[in-house]
This record gives C-alpha cells, sequence and structure tokens, in this order.
C-alpha cells in the first residue's frame, strides 16, 4: 500500500465531450477538469506532439478546432489530451493526461452510423441456456 500526496488543490477527474460540425471537417469540443477546489489548470490538446490547441481556464469551455482528424475502425486516430493544474504563481500543482479521440455513433432508422458514413455490425449473437434438470 502507499499513500500519495496531493496539494489543496488538485485534479479528481477529466472529462472530454465532442461535436461535429461542416460536415464532419471541424469540431467543437469541451473539455472540463473536476477539481477539489476554485482552481485554474491550462488544457493542451495534441496531435502526435505537434501542438493542436491550447489554453488557461477555470471551468468548462467550449472551443473549436479545424481539420479534426476523426476517429474510426479502420484509422483510429487519437489526441493526446493534458491538464495541468496551476498554482497562484502559474507553476504546474498536478497533471492528467488521456488519450481522446472525435467521433459521432449514431443510429438513423435502421442503419448505424460513425461519423456520418454507414457501418456494419458483425458478430454472433449466441443465447445458451443450462436447466438444472
Amino acid at each position: 500500500m502507499s499513500v500519495i500526496y496531493k496539494n489543496e488543490c488538485y485534479i479528481k477527474d477529466v472529462y472530454f465531450h465532442s461535436c461535429f460540425e461542416n460536415d464532419y471537417r471541424d469540431a467543437t469540443y469541451t473539455v472540463e477538469a473536476v477539481t477539489s477546489g476554485e482552481c485554474e489548470y491550462r488544457v493542451t490538446l495534441s496531435n502526435g506532439g505537434r501542438v493542436a490547441d491550447t489554453y488557461v481556464a477555470n471551468g468548462t469551455m467550449e472551443r473549436k478546432i479545424k481539420n479534426v482528424l476523426p476517429w474510426s475502425v479502420v484509422d483510429p486516430h487519437l489526441y493526446e489530451l493534458r491538464v495541468d493544474l496551476l498554482d497562484k504563481a502559474g507553476n504546474v500543482t498536478d497533471t492528467q493526461e488521456k488519450r481522446v479521440g472525435f467521433s459521432e455513433f449514431k443510429c438513423s432508422g435502421n442503419r448505424f452510423q460513425l461519423n456520418g458514413n454507414d457501418i456494419f455490425l458483425k458478430g454472433v449473437c449466441r443465447h445458451e441456456m443450462y436447466g438444472e434438470n
């Protein structure tokens, strides 16, 4: 068993939500960092080591990103999301990193769509029942 020391203000969890625009070329995304108190944090969204967006916030903020690379089964592209908690002097006191993807899955009538394209689900449905007798 180990004990982890945390500062007075620390990151409890990070939530990422996205929504496509302009025929799946651009996207709007929000990042919400749940912290232990009123804290300011810096969000950095990177694409293969290149910074795609960065900003400082103290609540949920909506941002737009152009020319987004969507996640799909054929091309599972993920972005690196880093949230740094900042103290009053601007020093980093806590960090969380996640890999996130931009995708939209929906049902339209009797069709499944991923990022606006029809997809076909393949699998086996096997139901077995074992009686007590």
